[in-house]
Parts: structure tokens; C-alpha cells; sequence
């Protein structure tokens, strides 16, 4: 067999069995996947303590961040277990699909990347069905990379690369989420067993060698009779996604498709190849069709009177859906009939239409109303992320106790039901879900009894008690968003002396978000001091200026934006300007707008002109959007 170790600071080996476990199951299931053996003789997998990258599949030996491979089990939350196993599957993937075979210039680093992710999944889901890893992704990396594709700015999965700058831009949303939703799509277009027969032929053909994106196309071609390279060619070689608008006709159902963005322009005559999948009940008898929208309009025949069909079946297609009127009140009825990538998207996709203007706020918050009973986790992470959007971009003091009792009615039966204490038996996601609406009730909510249990809980843990990590992490990020300055003080000593990786990252995500405009800014000064790992030191920004302090840590940063920038190593300084869009408030988002029309980030010009598009249609939310919820919020 091949030997794989895990290596870390001295100390710490007793808390590398979760990342073993890992490291063993993905690359058995890998193996037997790909069904060709490791190109190595042996696999190890390194801890660094500090180190911006992440992860780095270098054959034989590769690299992690110590808090992907340094776990204790009891104390780590799901989501913590499965960014471990995540990274872990994502790298032991390369070492055939990147290193094995390797692409011959960096125009297919995505593919490269994407089908890293891509396997990743399917190990994940492998070792964790109870994880629903597919619903998890349609909620985490569906709506990052479309954040960015639904941009004027934004780019075609594979461009001509000329210049080291142009390869870093490679590694964004663009390349690792929607790079793996499209071959998700194609997958389940095709089938299963045809794409894992064409991506055996692919690496068998290639092995050791170089290639280009259309080989993979030509290998998944072998297998099966679509057209594959004709349909991926619309999706990697021009930029965006469409949006398919479904209507019922005499004689079955209508798609159109059309560009979506955000920020929308009529004129925008792009088509794509799109591989659909229908279903749905029409005279009592179900039907399931897939058709490939080639062209602007077609009309999917359907015998009989239709009941309700749902357009992205299985949620599948890297696409939004809009339904006429009708069929979207025929959804709302059935809801129970749609399965929860279906329903997800169902609530997914009508907050995308608020972001865009094509909906009212009032829309979405009809709609979740009718989730009250809903009991996935991913489902409510939608929704709770739909009412933070609103509450951080348009709602107004005068509309905010009609806003927090409105989510206090529709969150509070959830904690009901869940209960404070993990119960025998109850799954890895209900522990979640549980950790989730306790931190809504208590930021969104700021419900009076949450927010002292919290309190008392967070004190527990900081005492050094034993609290489980999903309420612990809830209860940290009410303790900071309410705290002062001795919470912020205890926060900080915390982040010091934690012994492990894992609640180094959890305690400053906490100090990151105390929202306090001096503490705030006493953070900032930890980032450019240096108190802040540097590896860390982005992403802690990028919450700072998500607060509600963000407006006052913007122009302390915009002033020392040198020293801020020297805090930002490789990679990271592309990130630096994430958290850009969250400034909306109209004379905070035109100062952001001058300040960078002087100061260009050449390693991040991509990266910041779409977070200046994101701002911009931020801002267009903020003031389409507030005088909707002051109305909605104040009637009696």
C-alpha cells in the first residue's frame, strides 16, 4: 500500500485522527474512482502554521493550514470537520487530475481546480451522506460563484493568459465554484457513469503527458452521444449565465433564457447551450424530461394540464429560475413535492430577482413565511442570509422592531423545536441548524431571552467550560455583536492563549465582529501591527468593514492603506477587497469609488473592479429596497 502520514508542530499529534481518517478514505475512494493507482510512492500531509495559501497538492508531500489538519474532534464544529475533509479530498484529487495530467499552459489552471472540487464533493458526500454535501454546495458555491458571474465584470471560465498577473486572477470564485457546477451540470446531463467512463479515458489517455480543455471534452464524448464540447464551449468561453423565465403554453411549457445580472441590461444578447432538466405532475401523472435550450425560446411539449413543474429539477443547471406567476404559486402549494435542492433554489433564486430589481423585497419575505416547517439547515442558511442582506442594506431604525419581531415570529418555533441542548441521536446538520437561528435570534432577532443565554454561555467558555461547538460558536458571535469593551477584552485574551487552530480562528472571527466603532478600529490596528496572522488578516478586514462599524474602519483603512496592503502576502492581497461591498450607504460607496480611482491593487484589478460592481448594486439595492421594507415593517 502507499504510506500517508500526517505531520505537525510537535505537541499536537494527538489531534491529527480526524485528518488521517480523512487523508485514508479520500484516497481509497479517489483511487477507486480514477481506477488507476497513485502516481507516488507515498503521501504525506504537513501542517504549517501560518500559511496564506491554504492547501498545495505538491506531489508526495502536501501542504495544509494547521487548522485543516489539527482537529479535536468534541470540540469542532461541523462545519470545521468538513473544511478538513473538504481540503483534504481536494488535494488528494490533483495528484491525478493535475498531476498525472497536467494542462499545458495556465488557460486551464480552472479546469485544473474545478475538477479538484468537483471529486471533492463526491468523496465528501461518499464519507458524510448525512453531511447532504450537494445541497451544501448549492448553497455555498453556487451563490459565490454566480456573486461574481452575475457581473458585468466578470470574466470567461478559460482566457488567453500572457502575464503572472492574469494567472492569480485565475483563482477566484469563476474557476473553483462555477468551474465545478458546470461539470456538475454536464455530469448529470450526460449520467454518471458515462462522465466517470470518459474521465477514465481522459487520464488513461494522457497520463504523464499535457493537455488542453478540449480533451476532456473529446474523452466524455466517447462515452456518451451529446454534444459535449458544443455545450461546455458556451459556458467556459464567455462569461455569465443565463436566466430561464417558465411559463405554461397550450401543448406544455415555455423556457426563454436570457443573461442574468445583477445590475441588468436589456441589450445583453448573449445564449448559452443549456442543458435542462424538467419535471413535474401534469394530469395527476408525473413526468421527467431533459432538453438542451439551444436557442432563445423553445416549448417543451407536456401531454395534459399541467399541476406544477419545476425547471431546474434536481438543481442541477447553473442557472436562475424565474416561473410565471401561476406556477410559482403552484410550487408554493407543493412544496412538500419539491426535494430540498429544489426548495432551496425555489428561495435562492427569489432573492437573487430582489438583488436585481426584477422583485420586491416584500417578494422574499412572502415567501419565507412559508418555510416556517422547513427543517434544512442549508434552507434556513438562505433564508437568515437573505434577512441579514436587507437588514445591513435597507432597513431603517424606524422599520427595525417591526424587522426583529418578524424574524423572532418566523426563527423562534425553529429553536422551539431544536431545543438548547444537543439531543441523543440528532444529526451533524440539526446541531448546525441549531447554532444557526441562535445566532440570528440573537444579531437579527436580538431577542432579550437569547441574547442573555448567550452571554452566559459565551462567559462559560471563555471560563474554560465544556459548551458544544455549535451553540459555542453561536452564542460567541451574539457575545461580540452586543459586547463592549471588557467582552472585547476577554475575546482578544482568548484569541491569545487558545491552545488549538481551530478556536484561535473562532475566537477572532468573534473579535472581528464586535461592533463598536473604537473596538473596531482597535482590531485594525491588530492587522497592520501584526498582532493578526497574516494568513488571517484579509478575511478579518473583510468583516470589519461588513459590521456595522464598516463605514468608520473604511476610513481609518483608506488612510493607511499602504500599511494595510503590506499586511496582505501572495494571494491574499487579491482578497483584501471583499468586504468593499458591503459600504452601500450612497457617500461612503462614492469615497470608496474615488479613493481606488487613484489607488489601483495591480495584483487585484479584476477582483476590484467586480467589488466595486458588487457595491454598486448594493447601493442600488439600498435605495430600491429601504422605502419597501419601511413600508412592510410598519404596517399594523
Amino acid at each position: 500500500g502507499t504510506p500517508i502520514r500526517i505531520i505537525v508542530p510537535r505537541g499536537n499529534l494527538h489531534l491529527t485522527e480526524v485528518a488521517l481518517e480523512n487523508a485514508v478514505f479520500c484516497f481509497e475512494y479517489l483511487t477507486d474512482y480514477y481506477a488507476i493507482p497513485y502516481p507516488g510512492d507515498k503521501l504525506d500531509h504537513i501542517a504549517i502554521p501560518d500559511f496564506a495559501a491554504g492547501a498545495m497538492e505538491n506531489v508526495g508531500l502536501i501542504t495544509y493550514r494547521d487548522s485543516y489538519l489539527i482537529i479535536e474532534r468534541t470540540k469542532a464544529s461541523q462545519a470545521e470537520l468538513q473544511r478538513s475533509v473538504d481540503v483534504i479530498a481536494h488535494e488528494i484529487a490533483h495528484q491525478w487530475f493535475g498531476n498525472l495530467v497536467t494542462l499545458r499552459w495556465w488557460e486551464g489552471a480552472w479546469l485544473n481546480e474545478a475538477f479538484a472540487s468537483f471529486m471533492e464533493m463526491k468523496a465528501v458526500d461518499a464519507k458524510h451522506p448525512e453531511w447532504k454535501r450537494y445541497l451544501d454546495f448549492v448553497n455555498a458555491e453556487v451563490p459565490w460563484a454566480m456573486g461574481t458571474d452575475q457581473l458585468r465584470s466578470t470574466r470567461p471560465v478559460e482566457f488567453e493568459v500572457n502575464a503572472p498577473a492574469e494567472v492569480d486572477e485565475m483563482f477566484d470564485a469563476i474557476t473553483y465554484g462555477k468551474g465545478n457546477a458546470i461539470l456538475r451540470m454536464i455530469e448529470q446531463f450526460i449520467g454518471e457513469e458515462e462522465f466517470r467512463q470518459g474521465v477514465g479515458s481522459y487520464l488513461n489517455r494522457h497520463a504523464y503527458a499535457n493537455t488542453v480543455t478540449a480533451d476532456l471534452w473529446e474523452a466524455l464524448e466517447g462515452a456518451t452521444d451529446q454534444p459535449v464540447g458544443k455545450i461546455m464551449d458556451t459556458w467556459v468561453y464567455q462569461p455569465g449565465f443565463p436566466q430561464i423565465d417558465v411559463a405554461t403554453v397550450d401543448g406544455g411549457v415555455r423556457l426563454i433564457q436570457r443573461r442574468f445580472l445583477v445590475i441588468p441590461d436589456e441589450t445583453d444578447a448573449t445564449l448559452w447551450q443549456v442543458p435542462v432538466q424538467l419535471r413535474g405532475v401534469a394530469d395527476g401523472r408525473p413526468f421527467a424530461t431533459k432538453v438542451l435550450l439551444d436557442q432563445d425560446e423553445v416549448v417543451v411539449p407536456v401531454d395534459g394540464e399541467i399541476d406544477f413543474v419545476v425547471a431546474n429539477a434536481g438543481g442541477y443547471g447553473f442557472y436562475r429560475t424565474r416561473y410565471d406567476d401561476n406556477l410559482f404559486t403552484s410550487l408554493l402549494d407543493r412544496l412538500d413535492d419539491l426535494d430540498e435542492v429544489e426548495r432551496h433554489f425555489l428561495v435562492s433564486d427569489t432573492l437573487a430577482f430582489v438583488k436585481a430589481g426584477q422583485l420586491r423585497a416584500a417578494s422574499f419575505l412572502d415567501l419565507v413565511q412559508g418555510f416556517s416547517g422547513e427543517t434544512e439547515r442549508a434552507i434556513w442558511s438562505v433564508i437568515i442570509g437573505g434577512l441579514a442582506t436587507l437588514e445591513h442594506h435597507a432597513l431603517e431604525d424606524k422599520a427595525r422592531s417591526g424587522f426583529e419581531a418578524f424574524v423572532r415570529e418566523l426563527v423562534g418555533p425553529v429553536l422551539e423545536r431544536l431545543g438548547w441542548e444537543p439531543q441523543k441521536g440528532e444529526s451533524d446538520l440539526d446541531r448546525g441548524l441549531r447554532g444557526d437561528v441562535i445566532a440570528c435570534l440573537g444579531n437579527l432577532g436580538r431577542d432579550p431571552e437569547v441574547i442573555s443565554a448567550t452571554e452566559e454561555i459565551a462567559q462559560r467558555l471563555l471560563d474554560g467550560g465544556e459548551v458544544d461547538p455549535e451553540v459555542g460558536t453561536a452564542a460567541l458571535s451574539v457575545f461580540a455583536r452586543h459586547g463592549g469593551a471588557e467582552e472585547y477584552g476577554r475575546l482578544w485574551q482568548a484569541y491569545e492563549t487558545a491552545l488549538t487552530p481551530l478556536e484561535k480562528v473562532r475566537y477572532l472571527r468573534s473579535v472581528a465582529g464586535v461592533v463598536e466603532e473604537d473596538l473596531a478600529l482597535s482590531t485594525l490596528e491588530k492587522v497592520v501591527d501584526g498582532d493578526i496572522r497574516a494568513q488571517d488578516a484579509f478575511w478579518v478586514l473583510a468583516r470589519l468593514f461588513m459590521s456595522k462599524a464598516g463605514p468608520t474602519v473604511w476610513v481609518s483603512a483608506r488612510d493607511r492603506w499602504d500599511e494595510v496592503l503590506a499586511r496582505m502576502p501572495g494571494l491574499t492581497r487579491r482578497r483584501v477587497v471583499e468586504g468593499i461591498p458591503a459600504l452601500s450607504q450612497p457617500e461612503v460607496a462614492e469615497d470608496v469609488k474615488a479613493f481606488f480611482a487613484t489607488h489601483p491593487i495591480p495584483e487585484a484589478a479584476r477582483a476590484l473592479t467586480q467589488a466595486l460592481e458588487k457595491l454598486e448594486a448594493n447601493t442600488l439595492l439600498r435605495r430600491r429596497e429601504t422605502p419597501t421594507l419601511t413600508t412592510y415593517f410598519s404596517r399594523s
